[in-house]
């Protein structure tokens, strides 16, 4: 509050002081918030305070006027003199100062490109701001440069260099280049990255033309700091000094390296498609927009008859293709092939017809491609052409063919019933009696020749069959045979199958297998493996060289399922798009020239396609022409229940894996993969060496070809380095496996265990786990199944074979005496019966087709007549879906389909054959078997044979304990039935442990589960009878011994008896292991080589 106010409010009011005034103030202005009062009051107090401060302010105001007047008239006279002279000399200095902005101004202005300031400008805040603004734009246009310098330096390479040559500046671009730092290239000459590429003559006029005050454009080589070079393309500008004269240089550089390595394939490739037409088998010519030839191939001037020369500015058209068929003239205008061509599209057709230079008419099959420029006009086109006069008449041909093969379709019904047995009979005595001959000594060209007759035959069995399945497909009759089944067996099968044909042509037969292969599951396996066969045989049959890989990957589901992803790649000749696109077709092939040059019907992957589809599943092929093909499959299969473990690989504590030919290098990860899947621990090494070995090596795997002198004393001496006993060897080989067996033994390594290619899981397992039983072993039996111990269980048996064709009676007899089996032939119906009830019989084969009384009669009248209980087993060249019924209803166990092979023959007989051994003879009788698979039967005898129990008995016991379905105890019996090979048994098993499976049906399974079980152990028993005679053996051992001696003094007397006594012995020993080298030691007496059968024969008196 101002004091003057104060005054008069104290004398007023009568306050003492001013905080009592204020204080008197801020109640009234409490008392003019109180609505109580009277209006008037509330405004006179609401409107006091802002009177009273408009008053305190004015008396402020005053106050200081007068203060600042009393100061004005206090300066003297001098000092006003001084501020005077001050203001004078700023106002010269200001005058000044407009005048320096102004020069300032214009010359911004100038630079800017503006107009320059009037004279009569002089305001000093006008010149300020005007220089700020162009200050602005000075910056900014700085700024802008700056920015487009930055550009270019990112973008270019930049150089700068004064009249010497000597380098002023170089960007970064440049030094990343040049591979030189900045600090190395300034003040250097700019020779330092100059390279020999060009001649002194190509820079003297560049320097003459710039110092000249020109531009220089071109392309430049240079060179890097590390020696190597680089193209530029460059811009020379010169820079002039105050002289005029050009003073610097700037190089203004883009590296066009690349794009002149573009350059240098694209003439590379100029002359490689040139030489490409040049070689071609099909005509090529190119015309331009008015139709003139510009280009013709040798073999386009073959066809034509004219040369380049000669065609040279003549249309194509008025020369080549100017008439019809009919030689009818055909206009230039009415040219189809002009026509397509200006519509931009390609031409294609087999129905043009060109005229060669000697006057006649050829039709050609031709494709023709617009070629256009920059702008998408045609400038002209290129066609390829080849002659088709043979195809034309081919087709015309087959045109007139037409009619006639439709009637014979007609007839294809009755054609493939009567096919099925005229074909089959006398196909059953080619291969029965041509694996009769292979069986006996032969030389090498004679078993080649039979090889190939078998082969010839099976092919043409293949095609039968091909060709029923087709007719079953069309007629919607083609049925699934849904079982359990693990993909071990059916690579097993594969592998039986193409193993030897894979190594007959030199090529590489793999499986690569993802996923437990042992895991059962639920599906056609025949089926699948008709699809195998078919993938498989052609990849065979069109590969000459390389590898095929069988691929099988499992994928367990939700819902019980697995996913199965199945592949066949090759090496082949492979397929185009086209071809493709027609692959699965019935009747057809990839072309013409595959069924000529390779054979076959066309059936095969159409049948494969409709099984896959048939499956669920889908089939697709990734191919190109020379570079193999690829077949894949998808298919979705149940589970029949857990997978059956193998047992584990004990004795093989560490794995050492080396491969002796680099080719086989892709065996190596198949075998680490399958290594890994059964958790065998081990390393892959490089060398085989002792010194190179891991030190925890117990056991080596060697993957090779063949081995050679030098590598088998490096294996031996690695085995006694190591301490390692040869029985630890493991040789796997792609090649025979005879062969590298024997090479082995002739270098003592006899003990080592081989394996031909390719594997399964399965066969790896047992083939590693060899180890123990390879000294003691004396058969090598692993299965049930195993044909050689299914023949020593039928020795001695006695059947009776029923069929009116000779030769048919012939081969079966022949196959039955080889295994030890007495036969007795009939060839009517009537002399069976008769036969039968005059002799006993332990099985009984029956041709369903005989002269008098069909076999079917036959069988009807044995077993409900006379109550017959000898199994009968049918034989058959009919469809057995056709029949299969009948069979069964007339009392027959099976039905062989012809022709039969000689193990199908014995398997089939010993599945039905009445086996009646005893409890007892699978005790203490059989002790002295010293053969680890036997010891095996044994333990299977003894824990499910219980005394005074029949197998169903010993099941219905088991089932009692639990009403639910008893996975324990078909699992263990279905682990014991795998452990010695009984896969009938095992599958059964299989089929009964699927998780979805009603107990209800377990249960009533159990009569025909004891059934088999029963069947397995006389099966066991009469194996182990067979196996039980160890001095008999021994006896026979030391008999064949002393009979090699004896063999070997004739040859070192150089007797020709040798030869003789060679034969007998073979035939004796047929089923010895040393008979592949009795048969070479044959062959190499038939060519008089008696020293080197002598060193053959050799090894098997030492032991070896």
């Amino acid at each position: 509050m101002h004091r003057l106010l104060f005054r008069q409010i104290k004398k007023t009011m009568g306050f003492q002081t001013i905080e009592e005034a204020e204080q008197w103030l801020d109640t009234l202005l409490e008392h003019a918030l109180d609505d109580s009062l009277p209006p008037a009051v509330l405004t006179l107090l609401q409107g006091l305070m802002p009177f009273v401060d408009r008053v305190d302010t004015s008396y402020k105001s005053h106050e200081r006027d007068m203060e600042i007047r009393d100061r004005s008239i206090r300066l003297s006279s001098q000092e006003l003199t001084e501020s005077l002279e001050l203001a004078r000399r700023d106002a010269v200095k200001q005058k000044q100062a407009v005048r320096e902005l102004k020069i300032a101004a214009n010359d911004l202005l100038k630079g800017l490109a503006k107009p320059e300031l009037s004279e009569d400008t002089d305001s000093l805040n006008g010149l300020a701001e005007l220089m700020a603004d162009l200050a602005r734009e000075r910056n900014e246009a700085l700024h802008e440069v700056e920015v487009q310098r930055r550009a270019i330096d990112q973008h270019a390479i930049i150089v700068v260099v004064d009249n010497e040559k000597q380098i002023l500046f170089a960007n970064s671009k440049f030094c990343e280049i040049s591979g030189y730092e900045e600090k190395e290239l300034n003040g250097k000459s700019l020779e330092i990255i100059r390279s020999s590429y060009h001649e002194e003559s190509f820079y003297t006029p560049i320097w003459r033309a710039v110092r000249a005050g020109e531009v220089w454009h071109g392309e430049v080589h240079n060179l890097r700091k590390n020696g190597e070079t680089f193209w530029v393309s460059s811009t020379i500008v010169p820079i002039e000094g105050n002289a005029g004269q050009a003073e610097r240089y700037v190089a203004i550089m883009t590296d066009i390296t690349h794009q002149k390595l573009l350059e240098e394939r694209i003439s590379d490739s100029q002359r490689f498609y040139q030489s490409i037409t040049d070689s071609i088998g099909e005509g090529i010519f190119a015309v331009d927009r008015s139709g003139t030839i510009e280009f013709l191939n040798p073999e386009a001037s073959r066809l034509l008859g004219w040369t380049m020369d000669e065609l040279r500015n003549r249309r194509f058209h008025d020369t080549v293709q100017f008439q019809s068929p009919d030689k009818k003239f055909i206009p230039v205008q009415q040219s189809p092939l002009i026509q397509t061509i200006k519509k931009g599209e390609i031409y294609f057709s087999e129905e043009t017809y060109f005229t060669h230079k000697n006057g006649l008419m050829f039709p050609v099959s031709i494709t023709a491609v617009p070629l256009e420029d920059d702008r998408g006009n045609i400038r002209g086109h290129v066609g390829v052409f080849r002659n088709i006069s043979e195809r034309k008449n081919i087709e015309q041909a087959m045109r007139d063919a037409f009619s006639q093969a439709e009637r014979a379709n007609n007839a294809k019904s009755e054609f493939l019933a009567n096919m099925s047995h005229e074909i089959r009979t006398p196909l059953n005595a080619v291969l029965g009696l041509t694996h009769l001959v292979l069986n006996s000594p032969l030389n090498t060209q004679q078993k080649d020749y039979l090889q190939k007759a078998t082969n010839s035959a099976n092919t043409l069995l293949g095609i039968i069959n091909d060709i029923l399945d087709y007719s079953k497909i069309e007629a919607g009759k083609l049925d699934l045979d849904i079982q359990p089944f693990i993909f071990d067996d059916l690579l097993e099968k594969v592998s039986n199958l193409f193993q030897d044909r894979a190594v007959s042509k030199g090529l590489l037969l793999l499986f690569d297998m993802g996923g437990d292969m042992s895991l059962p599951l639920l599906g056609d396996e025949n089926r699948l493996m008709q699809i195998f066969n078919n993938l498989v045989s052609n990849a065979v049959k069109f590969t000459r060289q390389g590898q095929i890989i069988v691929s099988v990957e499992l994928q367990p589901r939700q819902g019980q399922q697995v996913s199965v992803k199945l592949s066949v790649t090759d090496t082949g000749i492979g397929l185009s798009d086209a071809h493709q696109k027609k692959l699965f077709d019935p009747f057809t092939q990839a072309d013409a020239s595959i069924s000529r040059q390779y054979g076959g019907t066309g059936l095969g992957m159409s049948i494969t396609r409709h099984l896959v589809e048939q499956m669920n599943g889908t089939i697709s092929v990734e191919s190109a022409p020379g570079e193999g093909s690829k077949f894949s499959i998808d298919l979705v299969l149940p589970l029949a229940g857990t997978s059956n473990t193998m047992p584990p690989l004990g004795a093989h504590q560490f794995l050492t894996l080396c491969c002796l030919n680099d080719a086989l290098l892709p065996v190596v990860g198949l075998v680490e993969k399958t290594l890994s899947t059964l958790m065998v621990p081990h390393e892959h090494c490089t060398t085989h060496r002792a010194e190179s070995l891991p030190e925890q090596t117990t056991h080596l795997l060697v993957v090779a070809d063949k081995i050679t002198e030098e590598r088998m004393k490096q294996l031996a001496e690695a085995f006694r380095s190591k301490q390692l006993d040869y029985s630890h060897l493991r040789i796997l080989t792609p090649g025979n496996q005879e062969e590298m067996r024997h090479l082995l033994i002739s270098h003592g390594l006899s003990d080592a265990a081989v394996m031909q290619l390719p594997f399964t899981q399965r066969s790896m397992h047992d083939f590693l786990n060899q180890g123990a039983m390879i000294k003691d072993a004396q058969t090598g039996f692993t299965s049930l199944d195993d044909i050689g111990l299914v023949e020593r269980r039928l020795n001695g048996k006695h059947v009776l074979i029923a069929d009116s064709d000779d030769i048919s009676q012939t081969v079966m007899s022949q196959q039955l005496n080889s295994a030890g089996i007495k036969a007795t032939s009939v060839s009517s119906g009537a002399d069976c019966i008769t036969l039968c009830k005059q002799l006993t019989f332990d099985a009984i084969i029956l041709n369903n087709k005989l002269p008098d009384i069909p076999g079917w009669e036959v069988a009807e009248s044995l077993v409900f007549g006379n109550s017959l209980t000898t199994p009968i087993i049918c034989t058959s060249t009919e469809d057995a879906s056709a029949i299969e019924d009948l069979i069964s209803d007339s009392g027959m166990c099976a039905l062989l389909t012809k022709p039969v092979s000689n193990d199908d023959l014995l398997r089939t007989l010993d599945n039905y054959m009445i086996y009646t051994g005893e409890a007892e003879h699978a005790g203490d009788d059989f002790d002295d078997i010293k053969d680890p698979y036997a010891s095996l039967l044994q333990s299977f005898y003894r824990k499910y044979s219980v005394s005074g129990n029949t197998p169903f008995d010993f099941l219905v016991e088991g089932l009692q304990q639990q009403s639910s379905v008893p996975v324990e105890i078909l699992a263990g019996i279905r682990k014991d039935a795998s452990a010695i090979g009984a896969k009938p048994l095992k599958k059964m098993l299989g089929a009964l442990l699927q998780q979805d499976t009603p107990a209800e049906l377990v249960h009533a399974a159990i009569p025909k589960l004891a059934g088999e079980l029963d069947m397995t152990l006389k099966k066991v028993v009469a194996s182990l009878d067979a196996l039980s005679n160890v001095e008999e053996k021994q006896e026979n051992e030391q008999d064949f011994t002393s009979q090699v001696q004896f063999i070997l003094n004739l040859l070192e007397d150089y007797d020709a008896k040798a030869s003789d006594n060679l034969q007998q012995l073979y035939s004796e020993h047929q089923q010895s292991p040393h008979r592949w080298v009795l048969q070479q030691a044959i062959q190499k007496v038939s060519q008089y080589d008696f020293e080197a059968a002598a060193v053959l024969l050799q090894p098997l008196v030492n032991g070896q």
